[in-house]
């Protein structure tokens, strides 16, 4: 019989799941301003960033989050595992060149979603369907509002979800297990503040049912 203690960074993803993906029925929209940056990123083509309707926006955030945010962080977390069993410790590790570029394909993905997610007119999703869920989380529509109340605060989230990404990704490209085994939990923090300040219900500054 086997005694496994399981680390993997796939503990996170049971937090960021759960967060991520409330029932789906009506859709409500939101409105945010994407940031200008500083940074030189070489050539870029500024009038597409002006006007939105230049992008596909039917998917909602909780789209992005179910079906790109937590498929792709949650390879990210598994990628690493030690199992310890009678027999040993059974580690999953990243060890080719192919494990690797897909580690770094997830990391762009979620860089990019980022992005996506700043870009304004995207609906949030679904309205919540009332009893336990009402009472814990906030309904699409109060969220819409909060983000139109504190755009400033959302891109912040959503930047300090990129530069923990972006870690994870400097780690990948110089295959640093130990760097890479680092930014996990930041990554879930990230997700967790966010969750915090734009989806859990908090009695002391958030609307109650």
């Amino acid at each position: 019989m086997k005694h496994i203690i399981n680390f993997t960074f796939a503990f996170f993803f049971c937090f960021a799941l759960a967060a991520c993906t409330p029932a789906a029925q009506e859709q409500v929209s939101l409105v945010t301003t994407a940031p200008s940056s500083d940074t030189d990123m070489g050539t870029t083509i500024e009038p597409l960033l002006v006007n939105n309707s230049n992008y596909y926006l039917e998917n909602s955030i909780q789209d992005l989050m179910k079906y790109v945010i937590d498929p792709n962080v949650k390879n990210i977390w598994g990628a690493v595992s030690y199992v310890v069993t009678a027999e040993g410790t059974e580690e999953t590790l990243p060890t080719t060149d192919a494990d690797w570029a897909t580690l770094r394909s997830n990391a762009l993905t979620l860089l990019e979603v980022g992005n996506t997610l700043m870009i304004s007119g995207r609906k949030v999703g679904a309205e919540n369907t009332g009893g336990t869920l009402s009472e814990l989380q906030l309904t699409a529509e109060e969220i819409a509002q909060l983000i139109l109340s504190e755009p400033e605060l959302w891109i912040s989230n959503v930047q300090n979800f990129q530069a923990t990404v972006a870690d994870t990704l400097s780690a990948i490209d110089n295959k640093d297990i130990f760097a890479y085994g680092e930014t996990g939990a930041s990554i879930n923090n990230a997700c967790d503040q966010c969750h915090a300040d734009f989806w859990y219900r908090q009695p002391s500054n958030r609307p109650q049912p």
